[in-house]
């Protein structure tokens, strides 16, 4: 795969023309939407990219290069996304790496390596292995895009500074826990984003009780011990054990 200065470059000087007027063996269906994206840089969102040219040709391995640069955006109705940027951009800026991602999406949630790796429908060994930068195979870097990008959503939505934790495995109302949803064979997005909407109201309980807790505290330091054995009961572990 191209490195991410070079794809830049690549998309501009091979694609930069057709991007507005499709080649007429590399085509988008829609046109494709630009947007800023949030580090600076200029993303297209492409629902469908296709081809009709032969096999071998300029424009196939053209297309198989283009296909190696896009990444899914959740955000935008699963549409993929090019990344555009100047090559002075695209030098000061980074992409994120697996193990960034995998630290993103633990740190979001408040996972233990054993509930990070049942997220992922991988073994423990395994995630292991990816943050010490091994590449897992396309399944699972699928997965795991997936699950960034939701981490991503959830911390855009949780006004706390800290992250939700054993709450992961508490049942939300009538439905299944953050932690189960994540779980899923299959994703279910809408799913997902509603079961944020219901742990943001267990975390605003779960503050309200922390601060009543801390504001008993303050009038009893004689008792600052089992104030603070309260709160810890409250908040939970920092990470969601199994």
């Amino acid at each position: 795969m191209m490195t991410y200065q070079a794809a830049n470059r690549w998309i501009e000087n091979e694609l930069e023309h057709s991007l507005i007027h499709p080649h007429p063996a590399i085509n988008y269906s829609p046109a494709p939407l630009e947007k800023a994206g949030s580090t600076g840089i200029r993303e297209l969102l492409v629902e469908n990219i296709f081809t009709n040219c032969g096999s071998g040709s300029w424009c196939d391995a053209a297309f198989s290069q283009l296909k190696e640069n896009v990444t899914r955006d959740y955000f935008s109705n699963d549409w993929t996304v090019i990344f555009l940027a100047s090559e002075e951009t695209a030098e000061k800026i980074s992409l994120p790496t697996i193990a960034e991602k995998l630290n993103d999406v633990r740190d979001a949630f408040g996972l233990s390596m054993a509930a990070l790796a049942d997220i992922l429908k991988a073994s423990r060994a395994s995630v292991y292995n990816w943050f010490e930068n091994e590449t897992p195979s396309e399944v699972f870097v699928q997965r795991i895009e997936t699950l960034y990008g939701i981490a991503r959503e959830w911390q855009t939505k949780n006004p706390y500074h800290y992250a939700p934790g054993k709450l992961m495995k508490q049942k939300l109302g009538d439905g299944p826990s953050m932690f189960e949803r994540l779980s899923r064979e299959e994703l279910n997005l809408d799913e997902i984003r509603s079961g944020m909407d219901s742990l943001l109201v267990l975390m605003k309980k779960q503050r309200e009780r922390m601060d009543r807790a801390k504001a008993r505290s303050a009038k009893a330091p004689a008792d600052i011990e089992g104030h603070r054995e309260l709160l810890e009961r409250l908040t939970g572990s920092v990470t969601a054990d199994k």
